[in-house]
């Protein structure tokens, strides 16, 4: 591939990329209101969360107080405000071991969201109630939900701390995957794909008067 072919190319793939929708990323992080606030004696804690548009949750990182040797799980179900979990979990990660010291525990998935559904991120401790997760008294960083436990004096009834303002101690990540309507490229694409036809036309306009001329 000659030179000019391979610069009409990168023009051309410019203006399609350029004018291609982003994918945009955001994230709720209650860390900074942690002031060492822990839960206990409880099989399994939750946070609510929603998102306002169509988005994938791509990770969730929590703190937990050390319970050396026990397995544990993340998942993710739809849930009701009343109540607790909806249905079967969307999400199951794989077990995980709680170490001896105090950790960070990042989980990365892929679960889709829809705008306006109320979700439940639930740390499940497989019935053991000694471990402890980090959670905040105030609410000041995310309003969009709040703390859930499940005591096994009752594993059946989640209570629920909206109306302390309590939080989990969470940092959740979600990717927007929301194209253009109908796949169609932003308007920029177009103006740069022209613009890239345009300096093709006149690139080979130049190269027409630059060639020697024969004579027979």
């Amino acid at each position: 591939m000659n030179a000019f072919a391979l610069r009409t190319l990168q023009v051309l793939a410019c203006g399609i990329t350029l004018g291609l929708p982003a994918t945009a990323a955001s994230f709720v992080n209650t860390y900074p209101d942690w002031v060492g606030d822990a839960t206990g004696g409880y099989i399994k804690e939750a946070q609510t969360f929603s998102v306002a548009s169509a988005s994938i949750l791509t990770s969730f990182q929590f703190k937990m107080y050390p319970a050396a040797g026990q397995a544990a799980q993340l998942h993710i179900f739809v849930w009701d405000a009343s109540s607790g979990p909806i249905g079967a979990s969307l999400y199951d990660s794989q077990y995980f071991f709680l170490p001896n010291s105090f950790t960070d525990n990042l989980v990365n998935m892929s679960v889709s969201l829809t705008p306006g559904t109320l979700y439940g991120a639930v740390i499940d401790q497989n019935g053991y109630s000694g471990g402890a997760a980090a959670f905040n008294l105030n609410q000041n960083s995310y309003t969009g939900g709040n703390l859930w436990l499940l005591s096994a004096s009752t594993p059946t009834v989640w209570n629920n701390f909206a109306g302390n303002g309590f939080n989990l101690t969470f940092q959740a990540n979600f990717a927007d995957d929301a194209p253009s309507p109908s796949g169609v490229p932003e308007p920029g694409a177009f103006l740069l794909l022209g613009s890239g036809l345009l300096a093709v036309g006149a690139a080979r306009c130049r190269a027409s008067r630059k060639a020697p001329r024969t004579h027979a």
